[in-house]
C-alpha cells in the first residue's frame, strides 16, 4: 500500500485537517475514476463531516481542471439546482 507519500494519503490528511472548521452544507465532487479521493478519504471526511455529501462526476478521470471543465460544471449546476430546489 505504499508510504504517507500516496497521493490518496496526502487528500486523506489534507481532508481531515480542515473537516473541524467545516460546519456549513459542503459538497464534495468527485472523480468517478479517481485514484487521488480514495473510498478511505470519503469515509474519514463524511465521519468528521456529518453534513458531507458526496457527488460523483460520472465518466471523469482523476482531474477535472485539464480537459473535464464541462463535466465538473455540470455536476455543480445540478447539484446546485437541487439544492436551491430544496
Amino acid at each position: 500500500m505504499g508510504g504517507s507519500r500516496r497521493p490518496g494519503r496526502v487528500a486523506l490528511v489534507m481532508l481531515a485537517d480542515v473537516a473541524p472548521a467545516l460546519h456549513d452544507p459542503v459538497v464534495l465532487v468527485r472523480a468517478e475514476h479517481s485514484s487521488i479521493i480514495t473510498d478511505e478519504s470519503v469515509a474519514l471526511f463524511r465521519k468528521l463531516t456529518p453534513q458531507l455529501e458526496v457527488v460523483v462526476a460520472h465518466g471523469v478521470g482523476y482531474m477535472f481542471t485539464d480537459d473535464q471543465n464541462d463535466a465538473l460544471a455540470e455536476t455543480l449546476l445540478e447539484r446546485l439546482r437541487a439544492m436551491a430546489a430544496g
